[in-house]
């Protein structure tokens, strides 16, 4: 008998709350950190994605993008940090996911 376990990710904080930050400028970026196992195929590459009005990049001081991808083996991804930055475009309120996908998560 095999036991399957599904793939899993666990993103600390799940949520961000940035300070006002006014139309065409952007924050200073905030950080959480993502852990994923059980990642099918074995090796492969997760994609992390920013709702409009906010970038992501994998280090603080980086390029910030719409989307990055992390590369794990061992159908695994130790603790990686992920940074997002907020650029309003109006003065309202803002929400959204960042959404991390692929090595089977869903």
């Amino acid at each position: 008998m095999t036991i399957q376990v599904p793939p899993t990710a666990v993103v600390s904080p799940a949520s961000l709350t940035f300070p006002a930050t006014l139309p065409s400028t952007t924050s200073a970026p905030l950080n959480s950190t993502v852990i994923a196992s059980y990642l099918v195929p074995t090796s492969g590459n997760l994609t992390v994605t920013a709702p409009s009005n906010f970038t992501v990049c994998s280090t603080s001081g980086g390029t910030y993008v719409s989307s990055y991808t992390i590369a794990y083996t061992g159908a695994t991804v130790g603790l990686t940090s992920i940074f997002v930055q907020f650029s309003p475009s109006a003065v309202t309120s803002y929400s959204g996911n960042v959404t991390i996908t692929g090595g089977g998560l869903s």
